[in-house]
């Protein structure tokens, strides 16, 4: 459930926010799951961590990645036409 929540909200964080097209990368080994998606706008994501008490449809979205996977971050290297890729790492249970 972790990993189907992560790639949610990148993917969604990509439809809201970029234009033009996406990637999708999943890497699997017995260490951990990899997902990076990559769009073409070089624009920096943004945690947003809306006050306490605030009532909000969205903004949400990377801070619930940051609290569920293991780590995070934005791909340093291009994927082809890709600006950049945010990408997450979930290691396994247990």
């Amino acid at each position: 459930m972790p990993a189907a929540l992560c790639t949610s909200e990148l993917v969604t964080n990509v439809h809201l926010h970029t234009k033009g097209a996406a990637m999708l990368r999943v890497r699997l080994n017995p260490a951990r799951l990899h997902v990076s998606v990559f769009d073409e706008s070089p624009d920096p994501p943004v945690v947003a961590r809306p006050a306490a008490g605030v009532v909000a449809c969205w903004g949400r979205g990377l801070a619930l990645v940051e609290e569920v996977a293991d780590t995070w971050g934005v791909a340093v290297e291009r994927a082809g036409r890709y600006a950049k890729g945010v990408w997450f790492e979930l290691r396994p249970a247990g």
